[in-house]
């Protein structure tokens, strides 16, 4: 069972579409199925830093909207 690692790799996808995409207007290119059938096992470091990331990209649009 990998729920989890699936999980993490959503979690990025699904706060830079709705967030990064939809209101810092950036475009959106996610193919979230490739979230759920990546079948790679990938470190936690990556894991945790595709997260980092997408909460970074996040925090700045939020903060650049009006």
């Amino acid at each position: 069972m990998r729920p989890l690692p699936n999980l993490v790799l959503h979690l990025p996808g699904t706060a830079r579409q709705f967030i990064v995409s939809g209101i810092g207007g950036a475009p959106d290119d996610r193919y979230r199925p490739a979230e759920f059938s990546a079948r790679d096992a990938l470190p936690g470091a990556e894991l945790l830093k595709r997260l980092t990331e997408a909460v970074t990209q996040a925090k700045a649009a939020i903060a650049a909207a009006s």
